[in-house]
């Protein structure tokens, strides 16, 4: 079927999703700073770096080409979730409010190069598949 992501390719739109949930994983710098302070040998405080640097390269969500567009769109729509009242908990998101789409899409298709970019059928239907990932991400996270 056109515009399906190919098998074993979904998972990358529910990851991207998860991440944005919870952002970066901060990166412990105390030991380097620890080494400096005690006067540690070049070769030791090159190697503790050289493990930060691969922390912080592990810690990247990698996207598909197919799935660049929609993943931009996502983060565009950042500030247009629907929130409802839920009781003493305050509120949670529901969705986001495609009516936003029409003045988020045209801004993010001029930043998103012509071989990424997607048909819109293909591009509501992966949108849609982050929405989700991020509303269950979004849950677990405030521990529903």
């Amino acid at each position: 079927m056109a515009g399906r992501p190919a098998p074993g390719r979904r998972g990358k739109l529910t990851e991207a999703a998860r991440a944005w949930v919870r952002g970066r994983p901060p990166i412990d710098t105390t030991v380097l700073v620890q080494l400096r302070q005690w006067g540690a040998a070049p070769e030791v405080l090159r190697a503790a770096e050289e493990q930060l640097q691969a922390q912080a390269q592990a810690a990247q969500v990698r996207v598909w080409p197919e799935h660049w567009h929609a993943v931009q769109v996502l983060l565009a729509m950042a500030t247009q979730w629907v929130w409802v009242p839920c009781g003493m908990a305050g509120a949670r998101p529901v969705g986001l409010r495609l009516e936003a789409l029409p003045v988020v899409l045209p801004a993010v298709r001029a930043r998103v190069q012509r071989q990424h970019r997607q048909p819109y059928a293909v591009l509501l239907q992966q949108l849609q598949q982050l929405e989700d990932a991020a509303l269950a991400a979004l849950a677990q996270q405030a521990g529903g």
